[in-house]
């Protein structure tokens, strides 16, 4: 299977470290790109357990690679191991976060090494290495414009900006704020299952309409229903992948889910920033 856009976010860097990782098994440098491009080889070299082991030294550091790269590798990792796995986990929703084992690991991992879902997957996580909050203008009905100001990493302020938004200008908002509830049910779950309740304690928390903290089961609604929107005014393999992404949010999240458990740690918030 040839790819389309055979960089897939990949830096003439990136290339120059995957050669040197790989070493003596690496193909020249100059073919690295054209062999990129292919699925079945990119597969191989990006899966490698070498460049997976160069990706996350044991310092705690992170590898100085392009995000699209980092992810990438460990998603196709993480699959691997999930191939070999009998279940992954489920939260049970209780504040202590216990979990219980779900035999679907085999159903997930076939889920996620589908290249359409595991680049999209990969291609999400890079763009949520750097967001800002913005001021946006808003066309709010035909010759009024409004400007809004919006976070990447606020679904509350994503929501708000998308009922401020026409219609016709709402793709990419829905396709932000779905891929924002994904980014938290996957790579920071107790922030989702938390929500109501402190962690321990079981304290429960004061919180405003305005600004309340969603829970597992909201964040996979918002999800479902944005992918659902996106998958409306997509066409063609976008469209497919976000009508996919809204029928399977649970599989969508749980390589996700094995990926920040098992690789990031303590890394997550220095790659994302969450709370910042």
């Amino acid at each position: 299977m040839q790819l389309r856009n055979v960089e897939r976010g990949l830096t003439h860097a990136d290339i120059a470290f995957i050669h040197k990782v790989l070493g003596a098994d690496a193909p020249d440098e100059d073919e690295l790109p054209q062999l990129l491009a292919h699925e079945e080889h990119r597969a191989e070299l990006l899966g490698s357990q070498r460049l997976f082991e160069a990706l996350l030294p044991h310092d705690g550091s992170i590898a100085p690679v392009s995000p699209r790269l980092f992810f990438e590798a460990l998603l196709r990792h993480a699959v691997s191991e999930l191939q070999g796995a009998r279940h992954t986990f489920e939260r049970t929703g209780s504040v202590s976060g216990e979990r219980v084992p779900v035999f679907d690991a085999a159903e997930v991992a076939a889920f996620a090494a589908q290249p359409r879902i595991l680049h999209y997957l990969a291609a999400m996580l890079s763009s949520f290495t750097k967001v800002h909050s913005h001021t946006e203008r808003v066309w709010v009905r035909r010759g009024v414009v409004r400007k809004v100001r919006y976070s990447d990493l606020d679904v509350h302020s994503m929501l708000r900006l998308i009922h401020q938004t026409e219609e016709h200008e709402r793709l990419p908002l829905y396709r932000r704020t779905g891929d924002l509830c994904l980014l938290i049910l996957g790579v920071f779950p107790d922030f989702a299952g938390t929500a109501h309740r402190y962690p321990g304690s079981g304290a429960p928390r004061a919180q405003s309409s305005y600004r309340r903290r969603l829970s597992t089961e909201e964040y996979e609604t918002v999800a479902a229903e944005m992918y659902g929107h996106a998958a409306r005014y997509d066409s063609g393999e976008a469209g497919a992948v976000h009508r996919t992404l809204s029928e399977r949010i649970a599989d969508a999240k749980k390589p996700l889910n094995f990926m920040a458990e098992h690789y990031l740690g303590f890394r997550r918030d220095r790659l994302f920033g969450m709370g910042q």
